[in-house]
């Protein structure tokens, strides 16, 4: 029968309880139950010493834990979580959710790159909001899924997320699931087998930003003025220009951006693609005339930055490390100031940028330039080499002035 230790300190007073049993652990020790005084009351301990005497007489009578003490124990679950921690029962049925998890992405760290692991526990914490991370994932039936799918829509039909933003956590969920079941010895079925995530393109049109609209887009940022936050009006003209004129990813390859990876004398941007850039292999660049217009907001941010005796390697400061969601919930603050709809903003800006390369230069630079896929591209035999002449009109096309 189970028996209680209190544990004292140098002053007398009971620091905790011991619980002790006969149950054997994996390494055919005994278990011990710690139950500190900051964490459990007297009569909480009784409880353990109730349950864990139970479990006991399940063991001497039968040689194992049977399902009503283990229905008790699920209760608990501090004591459930140390059983299977001791392997005195089997991990699998009682592994929580947000276990599971930090597991799956562990494996993932090892073979993919920070940013694929970074999306893919963006992806997983619709899960942990609407399951809560102590939820038995073993627990979740089909039933489960079609809720959670049906939450999902939900958010789609109201604008707040994007389909493709479905589909990226339906696809990602099933991940999660086969992960886990592969790790089981029992043969288990997915719940979210059936699940569709749809198609991987939005279904939405294209948005492309008017010229009107992008005027009121940058008096918004020369004029927005954050009670507390950093802010600096001329980086974010920057921001915004390498969206809506180059086509940058600016949620990621922007921050990635370089002063040495530009070139005012030949007109040039070199561009980081981080998308098609693989861990442990050569990154991938791609190079594009530069803009008169994101030409002149470079210039002024070099010059404001010389003034001040500043000697930054990246062309965006340290601010911009915190995470493209700090850049991202400002600039959509910014567009509300400007008047203008909050749906896809960035992508937005790579939209205009790409019909824009599409129309006054044709498919094949666009492809090279804003850096589509390979398969869209079809890289392996479009070349990348920048004509001599579309450098000359983009240089001719106005004078670049600056502040």
């Amino acid at each position: 029968m189970a028996n209680i230790v209190p544990k004292k300190g140098k002053q007398g007073d009971v620091r905790g309880w011991e619980v002790r049993t006969k149950i054997p652990m994996q390494n055919g020790k005994p278990y011990t139950f710690y139950a500190s005084a900051a964490d459990f009351e007297r009569s909480n301990v009784d409880t353990f010493k109730t349950l864990l005497t139970n479990c006991e007489i399940d063991i001497r009578r039968t040689g194992t834990i049977q399902s009503f003490a283990l229905g008790q124990i699920e209760d608990y679950p501090r004591l459930l979580k140390d059983f299977t921690e001791k392997g005195i029962i089997s991990a699998a049925p009682y592994t929580t959710l947000d276990d599971a998890i930090e597991k799956a992405l562990e494996g993932l760290e090892k073979t993919k790159k920070e940013r694929t692991v970074k999306t893919a526990r963006n992806c997983l914490r619709y899960l942990l909001e609407y399951f809560k991370p102590e939820t038995p994932i073993l627990k979740i039936t089909r039933r489960d899924a079609l809720a959670f799918d049906a939450y999902l829509i939900e958010k789609v039909d109201t604008g707040e997320m994007a389909p493709t933003s479905k589909n990226s956590i339906i696809g990602r969920t099933k991940w999660l699931f086969k992960w886990f079941f592969e790790q089981s010895e029992e043969r288990l079925i997915n719940p979210f087998q059936s699940i569709k995530g749809g198609s991987t393109i939005s279904d939405k049109e294209p948005r492309i930003i008017t010229k009107e609209e992008a005027a009121r887009i940058e008096a918004a940022i020369l004029n927005h003025k954050p009670l507390r936050a950093y802010y600096n009006p001329t980086e974010w003209l920057v921001y915004f220009r390498l969206g809506y004129w180059q086509g940058l990813r600016i949620g990621s390859e922007a921050p990635e951006l370089k002063w040495e990876f530009i070139d005012f004398e030949k007109g040039t941007i070199t561009i980081k693609n981080v998308k098609l850039s693989k861990r442990g292999k050569a990154a991938q660049w791609r190079e594009m005339p530069l803009y008169s217009e994101t030409t002149q907001a470079l210039m002024q941010l070099k010059e404001e930055r010389k003034r001040n005796g500043d000697a930054l390697v990246y062309v965006f400061s340290d601010w911009w490390k915190k995470g493209e969601n700090y850049a991202l919930r400002r600039y959509v603050t910014i567009l509300k100031e400007a008047g203008l709809e909050t749906d896809r903003p960035r992508q937005a800006l790579r939209q205009t940028a790409s019909n824009r390369v599409d129309r006054d230069w044709g498919g094949r630079l666009e492809q090279n330039w804003i850096g589509h896929s390979e398969s869209v591209a079809r890289k392996a035999y479009l070349s990348k080499e920048i004509p001599k002449e579309i450098l000359d009109k983009f240089r001719n096309r106005e004078p670049v002035a600056t502040n």
